[in-house]
């Protein structure tokens, strides 16, 4: 088969089998809904590896699709069209042995002369080609998609401002009034970028949060999440892990920036959030970080 449709393959099993633990780490969210959301991070970026790594543990009592079984049936059926036209002709000189009866080797004759539909052997292989095309088509398209928007949202920001007037910025903080939300951008060198309106205790607390994504490196995690689902785009269970793997995120942060503080820190922290929602829904923004632009790079 060519090269493509076997990649092809490929992903579709992959894309079965980790659909099956999408589904298990669900599960395990809702029964462990009280853990520290850090181990649902940790719980999805098991996901990642299983489409990542293409080999696995399996076994009989195991109901995790058996690894190679589309491609193997797939390949076989290919294999098994393309001898169609391959088989050599037969001399006219040649004959059968004779049959025990004259009746029996007529039948014999004719059920061995008869041609074979070869319609039917090629369906699957035609289709493995052109859904391989389209697996392709898609993929591209959603990542060009997501690298004209990262060229957009850059120079949307070209003329945002040092936070502190600063010429170092060590901490490279940008306002623009050109967003309504902060966020975190960039993948290489990766800036913060928070909108006008955000001051005092507020702006402290919103910093804080995406200083916590930018420990954590989620715009870096987040990224290669979001390019796994452009790979798998035909298969649902991957964009909804996708996206809970997003808010498990937001969680994680949030408990990383509360941590080791007093209660009375807490609520501040609480309260700056509970404002920067209250603006988003105002202003159809967000103040919380790793929201928007995190997978772009820099």
């Amino acid at each position: 088969m060519p090269e493509l449709s076997k990649l092809f393959l490929q992903i579709v099993q992959l894309s079965l089998e980790a659909g099956f633990l999408v589904l298990v780490v669900i599960l395990l969210r809702l029964v462990f809904r009280s853990t520290p959301k850090w181990l649902h991070c940790l719980m999805w970026a098991l996901v990642a590896v299983k489409l990542i790594c293409p080999f696995g543990i399996e076994s009989k009592a195991s109901p995790m699709p058996k690894s190679d079984a589309v491609r193997s049936s797939v390949e076989s059926t290919a294999s098994v069209s393309e001898s169609v036209g391959e088989l050599p002709e037969q001399h006219p000189t040649q004959q059968e042995q004779p049959s025990q009866s004259h009746g029996t080797g007529i039948q014999s004759h004719v059920m061995q002369n008869e041609p074979k539909p070869a319609g039917s052997s090629m369906i699957l292989p035609s289709a493995v080609k052109i859904g391989s095309w389209v697996w392709l088509a898609g993929m591209s398209g959603i990542l060009l998609y997501a690298a004209a928007s990262a060229v957009a949202l850059r120079r949307r920001l070209a003329d945002a401002v040092p936070l502190d007037d600063s010429t170092e910025n060590p901490d490279r903080i940008y306002r623009s009034h050109r967003i309504q939300s902060a966020f975190l951008f960039g993948i290489v060198r990766p800036k913060i970028y928070l909108p006008f309106g955000i001051d005092g205790e507020n702006l402290r607390q919103v910093i804080a949060h995406e200083k916590a994504h930018l420990r954590r490196l989620d715009n870096v995690t987040k990224a290669a999440a979001f390019i796994l689902a452009a790979v798998y785009w035909f298969n649902p269970a991957i964009w909804l892990a996708y996206i809970l793997y997003c808010r498990d995120i937001e969680l994680a942060c949030d408990e990383s920036v509360v941590k080791g503080k007093q209660p009375d820190e807490r609520k501040a922290y609480s309260m700056a959030l509970l404002e920067c929602s209250t603006e988003k829904n105002a202003n159809g923004g967000d103040c919380r970080g790793a929201d928007r632009g995190d997978h772009q790079t820099d």
